[in-house]
């Protein structure tokens, strides 16, 4: 913690700790994790990773669903705590971009509320719309009871905002020029810069075993399969069964699946928890 530079984890952590039992010093010369500030962009990339890959579950879920009959009460749970942490998180990743961030979500979306942005953003007061929703849920979690064919509507329309969100962020952090997923997904250079080589080659080797040492993107990130996968199977639509962009998805998750299904549960989910780790 000392040594580590702030993070949205650690923020919250520092800043908003209730000490239960231990030294009152435990968080010594961690200061700077106060300074939300300093958070870097890639933080919000993240969040936005967590959460739509949330929202990819969740289509999961509905897919197998009868659209005219009630979903398991598991499901209706998972589905609909889901889509609150989507609304929630679109808010936070703009307040992050813009070094507004705040440990309290209610003080979050005062600031989201008045939050003055240095260029146009349509969809910015739709977002503040779902932040409130997100907020309410987050401060009174409770069983949203909806038929399949009303959460896979509201999913749609998340998937459609966070997609603008996904591509503006993106765009800011990279320095690009992203129109659509399939720009975004296919784009060559490193989405993770900065990590060294060696780290690189060492964590895909941990992940994906020893068919890893002779891969081609064994010298990237494991985070970049990630993104590049998520933005094809959440936002790229039936388009996704071509074989192009399947040969692409097999290579970003080292799979040969090619049903959307088994390609989520198989790839991204267990490369997503074992980016967890990274």
């Amino acid at each position: 913690m000392r040594r580590s530079p702030v993070s949205i984890f650690t923020h919250d952590l520092v800043a908003s700790h209730r000490l239960l039992f231990g030294e009152e010093g435990i968080f010594d010369s961690c200061e700077h994790h106060l300074q939300s500030e300093d958070i870097p962009l890639s933080e919000a990339s993240h969040l936005l990773l967590n959460r739509c890959s949330g929202l990819l579950l969740a289509r999961e879920i509905l897919l197998d669903a009868d659209r005219f009959a009630a979903l398991a009460p598991e499901q209706t749970d998972f589905v609909g705590r889901n889509l609150a942490k989507a609304q929630l998180c679109l808010g936070d990743a703009i307040l992050v971009a813009f070094r507004r961030h705040h440990w309290s979500c209610t003080q979050r979306h005062l600031r989201l509320h008045h939050l003055v942005v240095p260029e146009p953003l349509p969809w910015l007061e739709e977002i503040r719309n779902h932040h409130a929703q997100g907020v309410k849920f987050k401060l009174h979690p409770r069983q949203i009871l909806k038929s399949p064919s009303e959460f896979e509507q509201e999913r749609r329309a998340l998937c459609s905002l966070a997609l603008d969100v996904w591509l503006w962020l993106e765009n800011q952090r990279l320095g690009c020029n992203f129109s659509s997923v399939r720009d975004y997904a296919f784009y060559p250079r490193p989405k993770c810069p900065g990590a060294s080589w060696w780290r690189n080659y060492s964590l895909n080797l941990r992940t994906f075993g020893a068919k890893a040492a002779l891969a081609p993107l064994s010298w990237r990130y494991p985070r970049e399969r990630l993104f590049n996968a998520l933005a094809l199977l959440l936002w790229n639509g039936e388009a996704s069964q071509e074989p192009e962009i399947v040969r692409h998805l097999q290579r970003q998750l080292s799979t040969r699946l090619a049903g959307f299904c088994r390609r989520v549960q198989t790839g991204l989910a267990s490369i997503w928890l074992k980016s967890l780790e990274l």
